[in-house]
C-alpha cells in the first residue's frame, strides 16, 4: 500500500511539474526527491522480507523527471541540472548537519529517533553522489543513441533501466557493504533495481501525459477560444 501511495503522488507531481512550459518545475521535482534521499538515505525498509534502501522509489521519479527533460527539451537543459542537484544534495547535507549540532534535551525519545535517521553518513553521501553522476550520465548519452530509432516510452525504459543497472549496484556497495556485509548489500542492491525498474514502468502513464502536455494544452486553449467564440 505505501508503495502505491507513493506511486500516486510521485504521479501527480510529475503531471504537474509537467504543466509549465519551462522546464523548472520538473528540476524542482528532482531536487526534492534527491533532498529527501539525502535526508533518509540510511534507511532501510522492509518489502516482501528483504530490505532495501527508502530512496529507491524517489530516485526512480528522478530518472523519470530527467527523461521527461530529456524528451521535451533536450540533452542540453538535462546535463545542465546535475551541477545544480549536486548544488542542492550539498546544501540540504550541510543544513541537516548544522541542524544536528544543536544540543538535544535529555531523555527525549524523538530527538535520539531524528539523530538515528538524519545523521549524514559518509559511506551514504559518498555513494550518492558517485551513482548519481555514473547513472546520469549513462541515461543521457543512451538517450541520445536510442531516441532516433524508438518512440519515447520504449525509450524512457531502455534507457531508465540502463541507469538504474549502473546506479543501484555503485550506490549500494559504496553505501552499505561496511554496514551490511556481503550478502546482505547484494540483497537490499537486488531490491532495490528490481523496485527501481518496475517503478518506471508503474510511471508510464505519468511520463505519457508529461510528454504529451503541451498538446494537451494547445488542444484545451482551442477549444476554449471556439467556445468563447
Amino acid at each position: 500500500m505505501s508503495i502505491a501511495i507513493t506511486l500516486l503522488i510521485e504521479t501527480l507531481v510529475i503531471i504537474w511539474a509537467s504543466t509549465a512550459v519551462l522546464y523548472y518545475r520538473l528540476r524542482l521535482t528532482m531536487i526534492l526527491n534527491l533532498a529527501l534521499i539525502g535526508m533518509f538515505a540510511g534507511y532501510m525498509i522492509e518489502i516482501g522480507g528483504s530490505r532495501t534502501n527508502i530512496g529507491t522509489l524517489w530516485y526512480a521519479a528522478v530518472v523519470m523527471a530527467q527523461c521527461i527533460v530529456l524528451e521535451r527539451y533536450g540533452a542540453l537543459f538535462a546535463r545542465e541540472a546535475i551541477p545544480i542537484i549536486y548544488a542542492a544534495l550539498a546544501t540540504v547535507t550541510l543544513i541537516v548537519w548544522a541542524m544536528l549540532q544543536f544540543p538535544a534535551l535529555d531523555g527525549d525519545p524523538a530527538a535520539a529517533s531524528i539523530r538515528a535517521v538524519l545523521t549524514p553518513n559518509v559511506a551514504v553521501i559518498t555513494g550518492a553522489f558517485i551513482a548519481f553522476w555514473l547513472s546520469q550520465m549513462v541515461l543521457i548519452l543512451s538517450w541520445s543513441a536510442v531516441r532516433p530509432n524508438l518512440p519515447p516510452v520504449p525509450t524512457m525504459i531502455l534507457c531508465s533501466w540502463l541507469a538504474q543497472c549502473v546506479d543501484t549496484p555503485v550506490f549500494f556497495i559504496v553505501a552499505f557493504t561496511e554496514r551490511l556485509g556481503d550478502a546482505g548489500m547484494v540483497e537490499a542492491a537486488a531490491l532495490g533495481l528490481l523496485v527501481k525498474c518496475g517503478a518506471a514502468v508503474a510511471l508510464i502513464p505519468a511520463f505519457v501525459v508529461a510528454v504529451l502536455m503541451p498538446q494537451i494544452q494547445n488542444a484545451i486553449q482551442r477549444a476554449l477560444a471556439v467556445r468563447r467564440w
